[in-house]
């Protein structure tokens, strides 16, 4: 498969000039387009579900239109949210939908960027990262015991969005965030999820900006911001490199433990 099978976009609100410029400015040194999407303002949206945020439930009906508006287009689709940093491999993108095709048929969902919140798979994650040779990607699958949080940056394919459009609108009248509706389906085995290595994007100060005017920054948010940069970084991985990682879960163990983040999700 090549750029013609596939199809970029990444979400936008009308005002958000700042961040346009963010991704503009990086797609002009890329060598495949990525379309700019615009996303959906939750405080203008007349129909609320009880327990979302405005912005939680402007960023799932974003994701949803924009799965439905192309659900019946015969390409895979790429959806990137407007505050990721694009790696230096992100150019090896486009070869992964017939990677996938060829070797894991069976795939729904590819996460570019994830938010893994499991020590033991956060040093696994890595372990496996580092071995790979500069620019080569390996995909690894999301198994139920895992959990991958963030839509940042993830590949769809094309014989799974309407299938995908149609279980988020079943499930989102529980009032939990997109990405808490992945992972819920991706444990039920209801879709097949893949974590791409080495991620092809990871989150900006954008991100940490989005969540700190939204209450949602702790040092579990920064500890974890930190790792998906670490997975980002193209190979080899040198020694500081190892060692900063090292130091990361050394935080987030002393701070939260081997503590579960849930989904709570019903499915």
């Amino acid at each position: 498969m090549t750029v013609a099978d596939l199809k970029s976009f990444y979400i936008n609100l009308d005002n958000a000039v700042e961040r346009r410029a963010h991704m503009s400015a990086q797609i002009s040194n890329i060598s495949f387009e990525i379309e700019r999407f615009s996303a959906i303002l939750g405080s203008v949206v007349k129909e609320k579900i009880p327990g979302m945020s405005n912005g939680q439930l402007g960023c799932l009906l974003s994701h949803l239109t924009l799965l439905e508006d192309r659900q019946n287009n015969n390409f895979n689709l790429l959806i990137l949210e407007d505050d990721v940093v694009l790696s230096q491999d992100i150019d090896l993108l486009p070869s992964l939908p017939g990677y996938m095709s060829n070797n894991l048929p069976d795939w729904d969902v590819v996460y570019i960027d994830a938010t893994i919140v499991q020590p033991s798979l956060m040093s696994y994650f890595f372990s496996l990262k580092k071995q790979l040779p500069p620019k080569q990607i390996s995909v690894v699958k999301v198994e139920r015991n895992m959990q991958a949080f963030g839509t940042h940056g993830y590949l769809v394919n094309k014989n799974s969005t309407a299938k995908l459009a149609g279980l988020i609108r079943a499930y989102m009248s529980q009032g939990k965030a997109i990405d808490n509706i992945y992972v819920a389906l991706t444990e039920a085995e209801r879709i097949n999820s893949y974590i791409c290595l080495p991620y092809l994007c990871c989150g900006s100060i954008h991100t940490l900006n989005s969540q700190i005017e939204a209450g949602d920054v702790g040092d579990n948010i920064k500890i974890w911001h930190q790792i998906r940069r670490m997975y980002a970084k193209r190979n080899p991985i040198s020694s500081e490199d190892e060692r900063q990682f090292a130091d990361l879960i050394q935080q987030h163990l002393s701070l939260y433990g081997n503590t579960t983040f849930g989904h709570f999700l019903r499915i």
